[in-house]
């Protein structure tokens, strides 16, 4: 997922957009939404817009292309063009491997594991094991 956010710099200044606020109430605030966002959605990275428009520009025109075969999920990204991360669920299994990316562990939910893999070339195979 993708969170921005931009102040701009008139908000202090501007009654109506700062509602009135002082800086120090405006600061607070801001940093109470960053706080509720680290703490429900931690694996968000914490990136300036540029940083953020280029990872997306990478997944932007990918085709995903994916086949299971026993305890193996073998990826095919077409039209590849540099690292990305992805969410992975998987039910009744974890993953051991992944070759061609990196992964961590995020949670578990009843049957479901759910993971970040970090996909690191085009043709990625990741290992899964029984729970």
């Amino acid at each position: 997922g993708y969170l921005s956010h931009f102040i701009h710099p008139d908000d202090i200044m501007d009654k109506e957009r700062g509602n009135g606020k002082s800086w120090e109430e405006l600061k607070a605030e801001f940093e109470k939404i960053f706080s509720t966002v680290n703490s429900n959605y931690p694996v968000l990275k914490s990136q300036i817009q540029s940083e953020m428009t280029y990872d997306y520009s990478i997944i932007e025109n990918i085709e995903v292309e994916y086949e299971r075969k026993d305890n193996m999920v073998l990826v095919n990204i077409k039209n590849y063009r540099g690292k990305f991360d992805s969410h992975f669920k998987v039910k009744n299994k974890k993953i051991v491997k992944v070759l061609g990316g990196d992964f961590k562990f995020i949670s578990t939910s009843e049957n479901e594991s759910f993971y970040i893999v970090t996909v690191k070339e085009p043709e990625v195979k990741i290992i899964l094991e029984d729970l």
